[in-house]
């Protein structure tokens, strides 16, 4: 099996005038980075996490209340290039596919990089072969809609650690949730690049219960 750099993202909003007055026309910016690396074994055997300062956004009050990032966290932090520079350095060779919950993620850091003007190989290579695991697990269950990442890990009854909405706690629960799928012999999850994906369908009327309900999880999770 492969190894994945399980990637989480958060971002706060742009200023409008000054992403306008420097020509930045991403939305948002990414304020913090939360990295695991789950091996062939279905293992997390490293972590990396850091805080990332906006150059033309500012942290607001809702974006600190759901993600427990305060101000003085972002103060002395490293900027996008740095910061990338210290994952690239962390990642060293090892061979790695990119995964995320949601291309969410995919999307913010390579359109940031690149208004940026950020090089790095490394991490650029990552676009090429990048999943998202979301897109994965919902067509695994037969939705036609998204499922969040903490009621995807509740239905699988696997537990959530830390607060959710946390870079680095989140990246290590989607790795949780996707180790114990991998370990399952009846689980058939199909894991394509973001790039050779399809949008998600339109809404057939989908609910939770009935997405999970032909889902056969293995004994040790059963009621």
């Amino acid at each position: 099996m492969e190894q994945y750099l399980v990637i989480d993202l958060e971002f706060c909003r742009t200023d409008r005038y000054l992403g306008k007055l420097n020509k930045y026309y991403v939305p948002h910016e990414v304020i913090q980075i939360g990295a695991v690396i789950l091996n062939e074994d279905n293992e997390v055997v490293d972590r990396f996490r850091s805080f990332v300062h906006p150059m033309y956004g500012k942290l607001d009050a809702k974006v600190s209340e759901l993600t427990g990032i305060t101000e003085e966290d972002l103060k002395e932090a490293p900027l996008l290039r740095p910061a990338l520079a210290a994952m690239s350095e962390w990642m060293g060779d090892r061979k790695l596919i990119a995964a995320s919950w949601s291309d969410t993620d995919y999307r913010q850091l390579s359109d940031e990089m690149d208004q940026k003007h950020i090089h790095n190989r490394r991490i650029e290579r990552l676009f090429d072969g990048w999943v998202d695991l979301q897109k994965a697990y919902t067509r695994m269950v037969g939705s036609s809609q998204a499922i969040s990442l903490e009621k995807a890990m509740i239905a699988a009854q696997v537990e959530v650690d830390g607060r959710l909405h946390d870079g680095a706690v989140d990246a290590f629960n989607t790795a949780k949730l996707i180790s114990s799928i991998r370990q399952q012999e009846d689980a058939n999850i199909e894991i394509r690049p973001i790039h050779e994906e399809n949008s998600y369908g339109e809404d057939m009327g989908f609910t939770l219960g009935s997405a999970f309900a032909g889902l056969n999880w293995n004994k040790d999770n059963s009621d």
